[in-house]
């Protein structure tokens, strides 16, 4: 279960990675563990269950988890990320984004041959003009 409300002082990080996980549905022990410590975690919809995934990644000592839709023809950005009925008990921070977001990182991650993005959260760029930046308003990389 997810604890909710999560307090906002709780959730404000600076310059740290968002790195995808190996596997990237994350329904088995994930493998690329030394590059996800103290990072947010990318995660692929799809396989197992959302507390499933959050578990493995909270496994590895991630601070958090962003999971991608896996269906491109979704263009909803909010889902229920419903309970699957067990007793495992997931202590950190699940969001989810669409396929289009999800993929767009990570084919720029991969692209560009990082291990993944840098990213602040929440994301402030009210003072950056993002037209200047030529990044998406989202996304500064690693």
């Amino acid at each position: 279960m997810v604890r909710f409300p999560f307090r906002y002082e709780d959730t404000i990080h600076s310059n740290v990675h968002l790195v995808p996980t190996v596997p990237i549905q994350s329904c088995s022990s994930i493998v690329n563990k030394n590059d996800l410590g103290g990072s947010v975690a990318l995660i692929e919809r799809g396989e197992c269950s959302f507390v499933t995934k959050a578990i493995n990644a909270q496994e590895v000592g991630v601070i958090g988890a962003i999971i991608m839709d896996n269906d491109k023809d979704n263009k909803q950005a909010v889902i229920d990320m419903l309970d699957d009925q067990t007793t495992r008990n997931v202590k950190i921070p699940v969001m989810f984004i669409t396929y289009d977001d999800g993929h767009m990182i990570l084919q720029s991650i991969k692209r560009n041959n990082f291990i993944g993005a840098l990213i602040n959260i929440p994301l402030n760029l009210s003072h950056t003009d993002v037209f200047k930046a030529r990044k998406a308003p989202w996304s500064y990389w690693l």
